[in-house]
């Protein structure tokens, strides 16, 4: 009986030494941009740092970096909640509105070792280009229905991009694509 209240009492203190209190920090910019055509883009990033910080120690843990991007087409009411996406350029044409964004994206491989015959995953993210396209379907002074922003062949976007004007929006460049030059 008294090792397992010793053991109870071990594991609490062990529990209460090694807790840890998270931090974290948050801060948004707006960056509001006029464009040629008369339309205002509003562009907001968060960025988070979370930082887990020992009770008694003091001691850091580990601290993680995140961002958010929230695009807004004024005059339009077009939202785009991207979340860890960064927006890069917006097409006008006609009545229609285009969006090109980067994202990271996880990929994953299964491959078979040759030596045990295990199956082994791997994985990586790479920034690949998302197209979308602006949906409006609200009536009766965009009170009911909805809107959307639907993702659409990089083909179509390129397309709308020779007929149409091309904007870049505003943003932190923290992604850029890469090319593994193979072909």
């Amino acid at each position: 009986m008294k090792t397992l209240l010793f053991l109870c009492l071990l594991a609490n203190l062990v529990v209460l030494v090694s807790s840890c209190d998270t931090e974290t920090v948050s801060k948004t910019y707006v960056t509001d941009k006029q464009l040629p055509n008369g339309v205002v883009l509003s562009v907001e990033k968060t960025n988070k740092e979370h930082t887990q910080i020992g009770i008694f120690s003091k001691h850091n843990y580990g601290t993680t970096y995140s961002y958010s991007y929230q695009l807004t087409v004024e005059g339009i009411d077009a939202v785009w909640n991207g979340g860890s996406g960064e927006p890069k350029k917006l097409i006008f044409c006609q009545d229609s509105l285009f969006l090109l964004s980067y994202k990271e994206k996880l990929f994953t491989n299964d491959s078979l070792r040759k030596l045990d015959t295990t199956l082994a995953y791997e994985s990586h993210y790479e920034v690949v280009e998302v197209f979308q396209k602006y949906v409006d379907n609200r009536y009766f002074f965009k009170l009911f229905g909805d809107a959307a922003w639907v993702s659409i062949p990089s083909g179509y976007y390129h397309c709308k991009k020779i007929r149409c004007q091309e904007y870049d929006v505003p943003n932190d460049n923290e992604l850029s694509l890469t090319f593994s030059g193979k072909d």
